[in-house]
């Protein structure tokens, strides 16, 4: 079963060969705790086999466990139905614990204002069907020494046996007790207590009862007056308490341990029983001749007291008291040894010491362990704890040389170690080879870390310390910053060189493979861009100093100088490549422009279709003139404005060549359309004459004269077919003169042709005019 917090824990085996094993695994655990430094407060409880004792201390589990407020109001009992967990504990008749078990968890309490922590010790049963006499005393004689509080559970009533029980520590008691009472509160706890007529249960019962028990009469045997009177000396404190019969549900092997199937005269009896136990003004830590123990101590008590026990027979009370003693000494050896370490370590701390400081500490330090030596209260011979005084100063003045040569070791390793933190912080997790800040703040930051090192390295000396140390110390320091220095003048004359090509690239990324055909102002820009690219590359790589630049980095002039020159070239480039950019973009254009026309067969356009076509072809320049400008991102134009680009010149130059050579294809075009305009009319002439020259008589033939009016009516009838038809001949000639034959709806030149046709038209419809035209008076 587990409790909250913790479990119980076996620390003392029983074998069968009486040899008792300690379980370092338990001590680990105890030594771990977190109140392990507290002086500890012991419970054990003990007594005969199957008597309910780890059945009791788990009752005490829960009131440890519990809340202030719970145990004031007593609820800290819990619930009825709640089953009891934590020590091992059953209903069947075997006995369930062996050797001695305490819980992993110490309880920090505060018992009259001071700090303790609670341990609880569980015991094996006594005069059980398995164990030896000698294992019964051994266990009772272990968990009696080391606790504060033994609780002796006793069934049904207190008698005699119960006391002769304890004669052998009531010889042990006598053979100490002019120096002090070797135990502290032995509680008589009986449980199973009947006759309530005569005694009530609880505390006041149990202290009549126990008056009763321990009166010396003169009617009793020499040796029961001599077991009473020595136990009342053996004990600091005796007390008793007289326990109600939990009722008969307990023994049944369902029974878990719920309120519910106990009595109610029990369960009074726990209320007042567990209460008691731990209050604050009753519970005391456990003592070694008035010395409290600490949880640590109590574990190198017990390791002592084992060893003590595991003899072929049992122990006699003179070798239980060696043990104590001997275990008293150790202890305050250890806590005077550990003094006068700690006053070392105080007195000197960080402090560099000079032989004579060295000399004093020691000294100080040994008469501050003796006292506290002496003051500790240890059982025993007086001559044994002389010796061990003696042994103890030998040892410590044994040290004086060691700490001599180790103080003077430290002054140098203080030294070496300042030359370290100067270079820790001129490198910050820099390698040396690495190094690279701008010269004249590396010079300050020498400064500062120097003087900053010498400062600290200076506190550690005592006063009587000879300032030579410091002043070797900053000479070193400035042997160190020479060679960072030739290390810093390396990585940034490389780093320099670096950044200069991170600017050419900048420069040449999207330039046509380095050919640059850039505006000026584009130029200037990706020149300012890839300069400070440049710049912040080499400020990356300053890895010291950074915040404390002067201004004057003479490696940033460099680069700046470097720079200027490789922009200068270029600027050159940019030059050529954009005049030999503006001659093939007017070249093509001319090129495009030219085929308008038809090429050598000089063919006409619509004057809109001119005018758009060239348009388009105006727009094809322009996005392979920007096309071929290297700006470095999305620049499209769109029908060649350049209004957002003013100092491009070069588009200018192209824009207005484009213009003057429109301009005279424009006219050739316009002249074009003229004479598409002039051989479409003679076709139509042509074919009209041919078919009209009926109505043109030979002068002077008057036959044909005669039939002219028959003839007119002839072709009168027909001349609209011969219009229709010329027209189309018209029609078809002048589109014969247009690229792909093209006409437009609004196309003035068609227009112009189709009013032609019209007007010559009419003048085919007069015959009259016909033939004054034949004999010659027509104005055409």
């Amino acid at each position: 079963m587990n409790g909250n917090g913790g479990h119980g824990m076996q620390v003392v085996d029983v074998p069968k060969s009486h040899q008792y094993v300690l379980s370092e695994e338990a001590l680990g655990v105890l030594n771990a705790d977190a109140a392990r430094a507290l002086p500890v407060a012991v419970v054990s409880v003990a007594g005969a086999f199957r008597g309910g004792k780890s059945f009791l201390l788990d009752f005490f589990l829960r009131y440890l466990n519990a809340t202030d407020a719970d145990r004031n109001s007593g609820a800290w009992l819990g619930n009825d139905e709640d089953p009891l967990v934590g020590f091992n504990w059953s209903t069947s008749y075997e006995r369930n614990t062996i050797g001695i078990h305490i819980w992993s968890r110490l309880f920090p309490m505060t018992l009259n204002g001071e700090k303790v922590a609670v341990m609880l010790m569980d015991t094996q049963g006594t005069f059980d069907n398995d164990s030896a006499i000698r294992d019964n005393t051994t266990i009772f004689a272990l968990s009696t020494l080391l606790s504060s509080l033994q609780i002796y559970n006793i069934s049904g009533n207190l008698k005699g046996n119960d006391l002769q029980h304890l004669q052998y520590f009531t010889e042990f008691a006598r053979l100490v007790a002019n120096d002090a009472q070797p135990f502290q509160h032995l509680k008589f706890l009986i449980r199973d207590w009947q006759f309530t007529d005569d005694l009530p249960h609880g505390a006041d019962g149990g202290r009549r009862l126990l008056d009763r028990v321990l009166e010396v009469r003169p009617d009793q045997p020499a040796d029961q007056q001599e077991i009473r009177r020595h136990l009342r000396s053996c004990f600091e404190e005796i007390d008793c308490f007289l326990m109600a019969h939990p009722g008969f549900t307990v023994s049944g092997r369902n029974f878990n341990g719920r309120l519910a199937d106990l009595r109610p005269e029990f369960r009074a009896c726990l209320r007042e029983l567990v209460p008691l136990v731990f209050a604050p003004n009753r519970l005391v830590p456990k003592r070694i001749n008035g010395q409290p123990l600490t949880a640590q101590e109590f574990v190198h008590y017990l390791r002592t007291y084992m060893n003590a026990f595991n003899s072929d027979t049992l122990p006699e009370p003179a070798t239980i008291l060696q043990a104590t003693t001997e275990a008293g000494l150790l202890l305050a050896t250890e806590a005077a040894r550990a003094h006068y370490k700690a006053a070392i370590e105080a007195g000197a701390g960080d402090r560099l010491l000079p032989t004579a400081a060295v000399y004093r500490l020691h000294s100080d330090a040994m008469a501050a362990a003796r006292n506290l030596f002496t003051s500790r209260r240890i059982m025993g011979n007086r001559q044994r704890i002389d010796e061990a005084l003696t042994q103890l100063m030998q040892e410590l003045d044994g040290h004086l040389h060691d700490f001599a040569s180790m103080s003077e070791h430290k002054l140098s390793k203080a030294s070496e170690k300042a030359v370290e933190m100067y270079e820790d912080r001129m490198l910050s997790d820099v390698l040396e080879s690495q190094l690279c800040a701008e010269p004249a703040a590396l010079e300050a930051e020498h400064r500062a870390v120097a003087a900053a090192v010498a400062d600290a390295f200076r506190h550690q000396l005592q006063a009587d310390s000879d300032d030579k140390e410091t002043k070797r110390l900053l000479q070193d320091l400035k042997t160190r910053f020479i060679q960072m220095v030739h290390f810093n003048e390396l990585n940034n004359n490389g780093h320099v060189s670096k950044a200069l090509d991170v600017y050419v690239k900048e420069m040449d990324k999207g330039t046509n493979g380095g050919q640059p055909c850039l505006s000026g102002q584009e130029l200037q820009a990706k020149h300012t861009a890839a300069r400070e690219a440049a710049r912040k590359f080499l400020r990356q790589k300053r890895n010291r100093c950074t915040n404390q630049s002067s201004g004057n980095d003479q490696y940033l002039d460099r680069l700046d100088k470097e720079i200027k020159l490789q922009y200068e070239r270029f600027t050159q480039a940019n030059k050529a490549n954009s005049e030999s950019l503006v001659l093939a973009m007017i070249s093509a254009y001319k090129d495009r422009v030219s085929k308008l026309t038809g090429g050598p067969k000089m063919k006409c356009l619509p004057p809109s279709k001119f005018h758009d076509d060239d348009d388009e072809i105006r727009e094809t320049i322009n996005q392979m003139y920007h096309a071929r400008r290297t700006v470095g991102s999305d620049h499209r134009r769109h029908k060649y404005d350049i209004s957002d680009e003013d100092d491009d010149s070069g588009w200018e130059e192209i824009k207005q060549a484009m213009t003057e050579h429109y301009n005279e294809l424009y006219e050739t075009n316009k002249e074009l359309n003229r004479a598409a305009v002039e051989a479409a009319c003679a076709e139509y002439r042509s074919y009209m004459d041919t078919k009209t020259e009926t109505l043109m008589p030979s002068l002077g033939n008057p036959i044909k004269m005669m039939l002219l009016p028959l003839k007119v009516t002839d072709v009168w009838l027909k001349l609209d077919d011969y219009h229709a038809t010329a027209k189309k001949m018209a029609i078809k000639k002048f589109k014969s003169h247009r690229r792909n034959g093209s006409v437009e709806d609004d196309d003035k030149y068609f227009n112009r042709l189709m009013n032609k046709i019209d007007n010559l038209f009419e003048r085919y419809k007069n015959p009259f005019v016909n033939v004054a035209r034949e004999i010659g008076f027509d104005d055409e």
